[in-house]
């Protein structure tokens, strides 16, 4: 799917996608019964609604910069991804993960820092 098709989406599927690929590498954009589902797979079915049309699939990099994922990866999942490079702070992951959710990360000279 190419931009300028997402930004055609009404706002609360695009958010619905960026919040799915918070977590995922990949989501699928399907209409039926009038409205938009975003979804992580595909179900096989015996049988579609008459309106049923695949509108797209969206990966993470077409949505996020790579630090972007990084700062993701580290909100949703409490760990570091393989690719980061910078300072392990599990400490902080630890501080994160009693916060549930409230805790925001921002990436200084490529190390993960909490957001005060």
């Amino acid at each position: 799917m190419n931009m300028s098709d997402f930004k055609s989406l009404p706002l609360s599927v695009r958010e619905d996608v960026k919040n799915t690929l918070k977590a995922y590498n990949e989501c699928n954009i399907r209409f039926y019964n009038d409205e938009y589902h975003v979804s992580t797979g595909i179900m096989l079915c015996s049988k579609y609604p008459d309106d049923y049309r695949i509108i797209g699939d969206v990966h993470k990099d077409d949505i996020y910069t790579p630090d972007e994922q990084i700062v993701n990866y580290i909100e949703t999942f409490y760990d570091y991804p393989r690719e980061y490079k910078g300072k392990r702070d599990y400490d902080m992951l630890r501080y994160m993960a009693t916060q549930s959710g409230k805790s925001r990360v921002r990436l200084v000279d490529g190390t993960a820092a909490l957001v005060i």
